[in-house]
């Protein structure tokens, strides 16, 4: 399956898996309360791979805060500017 495939799959899932029950709905509301800044396929795709993220960013945006992500961390992917990315969530700072 292509990434473009698994991604629309994800936010097929997701969709369903949102609107299946209410307590779904409520951990989706509170979950898109964090992700505002990512539209409504974005969102639904992050919450697919990691609902208990509680904030993601690009790298870059991460290295601006001192916030650094370890070699190998896994990110999820989001779609921007007509190609898939990859985002993370940090480690926190010590």
């Amino acid at each position: 399956m292509s990434t473009i495939e698994e991604y629309k799959a994800l936010i097929n899932d997701g969709t369903a898996k949102i609107l299946s029950t209410g307590v779904e709905w409520s951990k989706w509301l509170r979950f898109a309360g964090n992700t505002y800044t990512y539209d409504i396929n974005n969102s639904i795709a992050l919450y697919m791979q990691k609902p208990e993220a509680t904030a993601v960013a690009e790298l870059l945006e991460w290295n601006k805060y001192n916030r650094k992500i370890h070699k190998g961390q896994k990110g999820s992917i989001v779609y921007k500017d007509l190609s898939l990315i990859h985002i993370s969530e940090p480690t926190r700072p010590r």
